[in-house]
Parts: structure tokens; sequence; C-alpha cells
């Protein structure tokens, strides 16, 4: 599941971040797979996504919690 979590946090920087590069980082921490997903596109606005959110970013979020894991979505 955390694949499917990474594909589709690609998708959204494909279709929204008017991004020129993405980087998906893998790591093994303590026995935990995690991966970030970083991107030099626009950002979300100020207060994104307790302002509504989107799909894209649900089904992350959705597939974190089926697999029993937790997901962080920061803009900078």
């Amino acid at each position: 599941l955390q694949g499917a979590g990474t594909l589709e946090a690609l998708n959204n920087v494909a279709k929204y971040a008017n991004a020129t590069r993405a980087t998906v980082d893998l790591r093994q921490v303590d026995g935990h797979l995690t991966f970030a997903v970083t991107d030099t596109g626009i950002g979300m606005a100020a207060g994104w996504p307790s302002t509504g959110g989107g799909l894209g970013t649900s089904i992350v979020q959705a597939l974190a919690e089926i697999g029993e894991h937790t997901s962080e979505l920061q803009s900078l």
C-alpha cells in the first residue's frame, strides 16, 4: 500500500504542482519503511489541506490508514 501512496503523491505533483523536478526518498528507519516526495512546484495555499483538501491527498491518507501507517503533508 505504501507504493500506491507514493504513486498517488507523484500523480498529485504531476497534476497540480507545476514542478520541474520531483524526488522520492525511501528509507528504512527503526524497522519501518518511510517515503517522502518532494518537488520544485508551486506549493499549496496557506491553511491547506484544512481548507478542504483534495481527493488525491485523501487517497494517500486512506491508503496509509488501511496499512496502519501514518501520513504527513507539508508545504514549504
